[in-house]
């Protein structure tokens, strides 16, 4: 059995008063159990995390929402059982990319399920860390990887931003 989640994560940038944003976040989420986030931590990016990925709905609307409060990115991620993740880009509130990385042979039925594609990597690419990674970033997007999990933490550690942080999933470091 693999590995479900869900998460919502974002960057904390300059221009954003933390202190004025983090109360409205937190309220989007207070009342719903279950969920574990990292946002007492003084740090570039966050996440909120579903460890489980049954309150994944309960997170799915606050990309967007967060994304419009600070006028950056964030980030919605569903992985399921280790196959595959759908991930969703939002910038300024609104949806800027879909897409989902996995096993070939499941995303190809996601795809048409879902009527979703592969990744927009100009999209992608705005968030690197460092702009030379891109080919890292093209290579973690398209791999055909047995867990989805490996994809998932490579891009969170390319973009800077806890996409999939093993200390909130699975409530440890590893």
């Amino acid at each position: 059995m693999g590995t479900s989640m869900a998460s919502v994560s974002f960057r904390r940038t300059d221009n954003v008063n933390w202190a004025g944003i983090k109360p409205k976040i937190v309220e989007m989420y207070q009342d719903i159990e279950g969920l574990v986030d990292n946002l007492e931590q003084e740090q570039d990016a966050y996440a909120i995390v579903s460890p489980y990925g049954d309150m994944g709905m309960f997170l799915a609307d606050m990309p967007q929402a967060i994304s419009q409060l600070t006028g950056d990115y964030a980030i919605f991620c569903g992985c399921m059982d280790s196959d595959f993740a759908l991930l969703e880009l939002y910038q300024n509130g609104l949806q800027i990319d879909q897409c989902a990385i996995g096993m070939t042979e499941i995303l190809e039925e996601i795809g048409e399920m879902m009527d979703v594609k592969g990744p927009n990597l100009a999209k992608w690419k705005l968030l690197l860390r460092n702009p030379q990674d891109e080919p890292l970033l093209q290579a973690a997007f398209t791999a055909d990887a047995l867990f989805v999990e490996d994809q998932l933490r490579k891009i969170s550690t390319l973009l800077g931003i806890p996409i999939f942080a093993d200390s909130l999933v699975y409530g440890q470091n590893l």
